[in-house]
């Protein structure tokens, strides 16, 4: 028995359905809207996309790379034949941060502070300092020893040596030219006292201390220093003529291979503050000193921006990266990671390319800062007028050219006041910087100081910070000199 509808049911039932149809016309939108709201921080979160366009156009051979998001799995690309997570590179002067790390784990188990003296510790005649500051671990560890780098003869010699005779060999290098602790300026030398030092502290060779202090402790697949079949080989920034394998003349400066599964571990503890698993592989306080610049000049001075112990900071979008970057016989790499948010990145080309590398950490940078909402850039103000420290400086610190430099012909930096404004020329480049207050200077962009103008006890003027290191020789107005440091050339004062 059918029994019939009550008055007016019929038009009730097309009234929900009318609201139904509505409803679900409503979700279906907000579902769209919420959809294509968070469609750019999805493309963004993983560029793959974009970065494998750009290897291709380039004729990269081989390249990974790795990100790590808070809260996330680690997302691991690759590109090329046969090429995957497990797929090993040469990492370069990303080395750099491995031997700092062996370094620092070795000292603090032996209760070696890093203010000890290096002639402590390594015996005679492995470098020479003439100053009444000595060369200490943390010079070793934050590039300050005042050593030049190695020559173009030693980067040319691909003979696999024992240490000692390539200390012997470089020993002009490792030679301070200026105060030990002052002035941070890259080289390749100093690493070879790291390395020397970390094999008399554990009576191992390097590469087996590192494997034992880091590689196993991260589950490093490889973390070699060998030359193995697996490498996919390095070529020129075509894409097609290769570079042999170069035997680094120290280890420790640029030797490393490791895999971007390798790399993924070694990001994941770094944003971790130095555990993986559970388990530290190394303490709080060495995290801290990866992080800490040196007391040099320059952040003495209150920059923050430059090379620490083992790694150099820099700020992209409102937002302070440490990190390293490497260059091996065909090899291009970098990592990056934003202690604060926990996020990290590595990338690696076996490509001769640094312009296609740039592009490369841009995109990954700028995936991870849309991925965490960078956070908003604050006004860009200008500071009070500077002082009159216009005129012709000197460098500091050399790291080729060495002759040249001694013999006043090494290219100074020319400045001229105007102002809060600083503009400065050195050879063909040109900067414009502007006070920020304490006679520290920024780009226009951003309000954190990249140099700074001191004037210390002696009356010197010095120009310090991401340019270099310069000493003011004399006055924009009058041309006349002005005190000098005693290690600067002789021929200034002539």
């Amino acid at each position: 028995m059918v029994f019939p509808a009550p008055h007016g049911a019929d038009r009730v039932s097309g009234r929900q359905s009318v609201l139904k149809r509505q409803f679900e016309s409503i979700l279906h939108a907000v579902i769209l809207v919420f959809l294509f709201a968070f469609l750019p921080v999805i493309a963004y979160a993983d560029p793959s996309a974009a970065l494998q366009r750009i290897i291709q156009e380039a004729n990269i051979p081989a390249a990974a790379w790795v990100i790590v998001l808070p809260g996330e799995d680690p997302m691991i690309g690759v590109s090329g034949k046969n090429v995957t997570q497990d797929t090993p590179f040469r990492l370069g002067s990303i080395t750099k941060t491995f031997t700092v790390l062996t370094l620092l784990k070795i000292a603090e188990t032996r209760g070696l502070a890093v203010s000890t003296p290096v002639d402590r510790i390594l015996p005679p005649g492995r470098f020479t300092n003439g100053f009444a500051s000595p060369v200490t671990l943390r010079d070793l560890l934050a590039l300050t020893s005042g050593h030049t780098d190695v020559g173009f003869e030693a980067f040319a010699d691909n003979t696999a040596r024992p240490l000692q005779e390539a200390l012997r060999r470089n020993s002009a290098a490792l030679t301070s030219l200026w105060p030990p602790g002052l002035l941070h300026s890259y080289t390749n030398a100093t690493p070879g006292l790291s390395e020397h030092a970390i094999e008399l502290l554990t009576g191992v060779a390097y590469p087996e201390a590192v494997r034992r202090l880091l590689a196993e402790p991260l589950d490093f697949a490889f973390g070699s220093f060998d030359n193995m079949a697996a490498l996919p080989g390095g070529f020129r920034s075509d894409g097609n003529t290769p570079i042999p394998y170069w035997n680094m003349t120290f280890k420790a400066f640029g030797g490393l291979s490791a895999s971007a599964g390798d790399m993924t571990h070694f990001l994941e503890t770094l944003v971790d503050g130095g555990i993986r698993d559970g388990n530290p592989v190394w303490s709080k306080a060495i995290q801290q000193q990866l992080l800490t610049p040196a007391p040099t000049f320059a952040s003495k001075a209150g920059l923050r921006l430059g090379y620490g112990t083992g790694m150099y900071s820099r700020l992209r979008r409102g937002m302070l990266w440490h990190g390293h970057g490497g260059d091996a016989d065909g090899y291009r790499s970098r990592y990056g990671f934003l202690p604060d948010q926990g996020a990290a990145y590595f990338v690696v080309i076996n490509t001769d390319n640094p312009d296609v590398l740039i592009r490369l950490e841009t995109i990954l940078e700028g995936s991870i800062a849309d991925a965490l909402a960078t956070p908003h850039v604050e006004r860009v103000i200008t500071g009070p007028d500077l002082p009159d420290a216009g005129g012709t400086y000197y460098p500091a610190t050399v790291r080729f050219g060495v002759d040249d430099w001694h013999h006043c012909r090494a290219t100074s930096a020319q400045l001229r006041v105007d102002g809060p404004v600083l503009f400065v020329r050195i050879g063909e480049h040109r900067h414009q910087l502007r006070s920020v207050g304490n006679h520290r200077l920024a780009r226009k962009d951003n309000n954190e100081p990249v140099m700074a103008l001191v004037e210390d006890a002696a009356g010197v003027t010095w120009f310090v910070g991401e340019l270099g290191n310069y000493v003011r020789i004399n006055t924009r107005i009058t041309g006349q000199p002005v005190p000098v440091p005693a290690f600067m050339p002789r021929c200034l004062a002539e």
